[in-house]
């Protein structure tokens, strides 16, 4: 028996991740043919981010055994943590022409595809997975997650009521309800499933991690903070989490903390561009440009399609009066999305900075073509026909944003615009 082995599992068990590393590496050096001992050796690495040593193990490990399933398993989960998604489609692609009926191959080879936005292909690896076992929660789960992202939400909550019949009891199925909820504004049901997770399942962060996006949602900063801390007690590991902290901290107005937060988290997974970019918002707040532009640049070379990541830097750009810069970001923006406002508002702004108000009015009425009550294309849209010497036109989109009055600044620039006509 590999004792060593048998040590690192006890190390592992403890959370004590370093030991487990080097008795594993004992493991793996006094029994070379142990497939056991390097694939938990891969493993630890992977935990510890050290994302090379463990291809490097893997790779060794096939030398012993070529048609190991784990092995190409969890290397091609190491090419996908790393974000390298063509070597991680043809490790699971690999895996199962070993074991063709494998679930949780299956479920990786569609969030690989799903990575890649090829949507269709993971929602047809999906399907197969759920019918080779139709109680596979997971499965459907995993399914619905991919549906919410082509918005076909009726379908996803199919898919998430049929995971419930299969396994009434499934934490994540009743997390995923939840967020469908909450996205689709039916606060009330959101709340019911993220009450029943704390209740039933108290050990579980789901519970406390959607109350905390539901108290967000709803404007309640302190008490969102309370739930994501909790969940963060749950699972100090989970670098999400500790960013809906320095979430929290933010909308707070406590800057500071804020940070604190998004660097821990930064600590736990290296690579998320999500807190990569809010960490660049708040050191924009801060007035820290450079930080700032640092934070957003890392976030785009970690996910280089997001419209968003784009649009934030072209909003760094024009606040810094780089109108070049900030059209060609804002531009690359509205490639990657058509329907993103944010990135065309943006792009109406500059033109309209610019003088050119006839692009300016194309620009802001494809924006509320889209979106009808968006008030800033409302005012900006005004501006830019008052630029072009049309008031009566300019007074019609002018009312339209004092009749709605819902965000102060743009009602009294409205106000005082339409009071000078």
């Amino acid at each position: 028996m590999n004792k060593y082995y048998q040590q690192g599992l006890v190390e592992l068990a403890a959370g004590h991740l370093e030991q487990a590393a080097a008795a594993f590496t004992d493991g793996v050096k006094h029994y070379p043919r142990d497939i056991y001992a390097y694939n938990k050796l891969a493993f630890v690495f992977r935990e510890l981010g050290q994302y090379q040593k463990a291809v490097r193990i893997l790779r060794a490990a096939m030398k012993v055994k070529p048609n190991d399933l784990f092995t190409r398993y969890i290397l091609g989960n190491t090419y996908l943590d790393e974000g390298h998604y063509r070597e991680a489609l043809a490790e699971f692609q690999e895996a199962l022409r070993i074991e063709p009926k494998d679930s949780y191959t299956l479920n990786s080879l569609a969030l690989t595809y799903k990575l890649m936005r090829d949507y269709d292909r993971a929602v047809e690896t999906l399907k197969k997975a759920i019918g080779l076992d139709a109680k596979d929660a997971y499965s459907h789960n995993s399914l619905a997650q991919v549906l919410v992202e082509l918005g076909r939400h009726d379908e996803a909550l199919s898919v998430l009521r049929r995971a419930m019949d299969a396994s009434p009891d499934n934490a994540l199925v009743h997390s995923s309800l939840g967020q469908l909820y909450l996205q689709l504004g039916d606060q009330d049901r959101a709340r019911d499933r993220f009450e029943y997770l704390i209740r039933q399942h108290p050990s579980s962060k789901l519970g406390h991690q959607g109350m905390g996006q539901l108290e967000l949602a709803q404007g309640h900063h302190q008490q969102a903070l309370n739930h994501f801390q909790r969940a963060v007690n749950l699972d100090p590991q989970d670098g999400s989490l500790v960013g809906f902290v320095g979430q929290s901290y933010r909308e707070l107005g406590d800057l500071e903390a804020a940070e604190r937060q998004y660097e821990h988290a930064l600590r736990l997974d290296p690579r998320s561009a999500t807190t990569l970019a809010a960490l660049g918002e708040v050191y924009e707040r801060q007035g820290l440009v450079l930080k700032a532009w640092n934070s957003y640049q890392e976030a785009i070379q970690a996910d280089p399609d997001s419209s968003y990541l784009h649009y934030l830097l072209g909003r760094l750009y024009i606040n810094q009066k780089l109108y070049a810069k900030a059209e060609a970001e804002l531009r690359l923006a509205a490639a990657l999305d058509p329907a993103d406002v944010y990135s065309q508002n943006s792009l109406g702004f500059l033109k309209l900075l610019a003088g050119d108000f006839k692009q300016a009015q194309t620009i802001f009425r494809t924006v509320l073509a889209v979106q009808p009550e968006d008030e800033y294309a409302l005012l900006h849209l005004a501006k830019s026909l008052l630029g072009d010497q049309r008031p009566q036109e300019a007074r019609m989109f002018l009312n339209r944003v004092i009749e709605m009055g819902s965000k102060a600044q743009f009602f009294q620039q409205a106000s005082e615009l339409a009071g000078a006509l």
